[in-house]
């Protein structure tokens, strides 16, 4: 397997070196800030991980946030059997089905809010995690 510097200097041949260290800095940075993070070396996935992808609307219910309706499909459902789901885009968007994101600090209203979000990934703990776009 490539180094991370041979990678940039198929990427950057004129630049490597300059783009290497200014890479180098920001891990540095991020693992000062971050050290539980920067000691979990753990893949995010793995040949064992069966991971729906999905719209946080693939499943609706009259009235009731989609992000709340999916939490409790996915728990009454496939748990058990699907560990992961990450959610396409689903911040509020003007065509393209989410794609086209107008503002990624927002959850697009009819699925929730943040804090909708959060309660999905913190009451998963580890049968199913969540990730999003």
């Amino acid at each position: 397997m490539k180094s991370l510097k041979e990678k940039i200097q198929i990427l950057y041949p004129e630049k490597a070196d300059e783009v290497y260290k200014k890479l180098e800095k920001i891990i540095a940075d991020f693992k000062k800030k971050n050290p539980a993070k920067a000691k979990d070396h753990s893949p995010l996935f793995t040949e064992k991980d069966i991971i729906l992808i999905c719209y946080a609307d693939h499943v609706q219910e009259d009235g009731v946030k989609t992000f709340k309706t999916m939490h409790k499909f996915l728990h009454k459902h496939v748990k058990g059997f699907i560990n992961k789901v990450h959610f396409l885009p689903f911040c509020p968007w003007t065509s393209d089905d989410g794609f086209s994101v107008v503002d990624y600090y927002k959850v697009n209203e009819p699925y929730g809010d943040w804090e909708d979000s959060r309660k999905v990934i913190i009451s998963s703990k580890r049968p199913i995690q969540y990730s999003k776009d």
